[in-house]
């Protein structure tokens, strides 16, 4: 059978990570791995080499959507990515597979890093944000001063610890899974560390990232909510003003353009409804329709871009 290509692995990979925002899942899969470690560390001992594992590959995640997201978003990021990314060959079936939106710019970067350690995660981020290490140190966590009004506090303890913590727990993962040794390499005292180093590190990086490009992101679902539905209403008005220049080119007959748009406008209307409906009755409703909307919006703006354009076929000339 022959072997996958990488561009293939990388839409196998997104298909089964399916869509999310970047640190979501890999901050409450730590959650949830120190909760059950909390519970039954004794009923758990048998199965503790799970831990060191578990933990690398939340981070590994965590690292490369971040990644992803980074460069996807454009200008410093995918010129300061380009380090990242020597020596990847770009081949006919990645561009391809670009030009077909089933991989981005930000897929490819993300996937061919190197993070067999924790030293080179660092590297990573440093290279994208200069002076990562010292920002992550004093970064805190703005719910628990704004929100629950206690004092600012850093979410890294000590940084320090925490590079040195992370150094040894990327180490065992490797013992582990690549040694399989007859003695245990760590202490079973020591995993209740690695998990909160581990959560310390992905919180901290998270908050950065977003305090960084966004130092002031609503923090409350009503928040969340209502900046949705204005970057819902600004996406429309760049639409608005997309299909006021294409009916100005006279590219299509008036009244079959307006037509055409209303039975679109239906459509993502329903696509949005029933994105939402996971969230029926829920307060996190508007922001799941607002942004399943927006995403259908900006679709189509490009569309529209193309046949402004006159990208999809000389008919259209």
């Amino acid at each position: 059978m022959p072997q996958k290509h990488n561009s293939e692995k990388i839409v196998d990979w997104k298909r089964r990570r399916r869509k999310r925002r970047s640190g979501i899942a890999p901050i409450s899969e730590v959650h949830a791995t120190r909760l059950a470690w909390a519970k039954n560390s004794e009923e758990l001992k048998l199965f503790s080499d799970f831990i060191p594992v578990r933990l690398v590959t939340l981070i590994e995640v965590f690292v490369r959507e971040a990644v992803q997201d980074l460069v996807d978003r454009g200008t410093p990021f995918v010129e300061r990515a380009e380090p990242l990314v020597k020596g990847t060959k770009i081949d006919f079936v990645f561009a391809n597979s670009i030009q077909g939106k089933l991989i981005s710019l930000g897929d490819i970067v993300a996937h061919s890093i190197s993070l067999n350690s924790f030293s080179q995660v660092l590297t990573v981020f440093e290279i994208l944000f200069p002076g990562f290490r010292g920002g992550i140190a004093a970064v805190h966590d703005r719910w628990v001063t704004e929100i629950e009004g206690k004092p600012q506090t850093p979410i890294i303890g000590n940084i320090d610890k925490l590079c040195s913590t992370l150094v040894r727990l990327f180490e065992l993962r490797h013992i582990i899974v690549h040694e399989l040794p007859v003695e245990k390499p760590y202490a079973v005292s020591e995993l209740s560390d690695f998990i909160r180093i581990s959560n310390e590190f992905i919180e901290a990086t998270d908050w950065f990232i977003r305090e960084t490009l966004d130092k002031d992101s609503p923090l409350t679902q009503t928040d969340m909510n209502i900046s949705a539905s204005a970057s819902l209403e600004m996406a429309e008005k760049e639409l608005e003003a997309q299909l006021k220049a294409l009916d100005h080119l006279k590219v299509f007959e008036s009244t079959i353009l307006m037509k055409n748009q209303a039975r679109w406008s239906e459509f993502a209307n329903s696509i949005a409804e029933l994105e939402a409906s996971q969230v029926e009755g829920g307060s996190m409703y508007p922001l799941v329709y607002s942004s399943s909307r927006e995403y259908a919006v900006r679709e189509r703006i490009e569309q529209v871009k193309k046949w402004i354009n006159g990208e999809e076929g000389e008919v259209f000339a």
